[in-house]
């Protein structure tokens, strides 16, 4: 393997900043990393299925986000009972 393939691969010497390099920068989380790793490179490597890769980290990030509000909601509503029975 090419040690240039590794440190500076084509499909991302593309850009002004590398997709690793943005994410480190802005402590970008895994899932929402992953997004713009597959997004910046679908053209010049993946093609169709690194577009399906970021669909399904937006997936996982949708469902996660759904759950979250889910818990806040009956946290709410936990909380909301007890203040009544005070």
């Amino acid at each position: 393997m090419n040690p240039d393939n590794i440190k500076e691969p084509q499909h991302y010497t593309k850009w002004k900043i590398q997709p690793v390099q943005f994410m480190i920068e802005n402590e970008i989380p895994y899932a929402e990393g992953n997004v713009i790793k597959y997004v910046m490179r679908w053209r010049y490597k993946g093609g169709l299925e690194d577009l399906h890769k970021a669909k399904e980290y937006i997936n996982i990030l949708i469902e996660r986000e759904i759950a979250c509000q889910e818990v806040m909601e009956s946290s709410q509503a936990l909380e909301d009972r007890l203040n009544q029975d005070v």
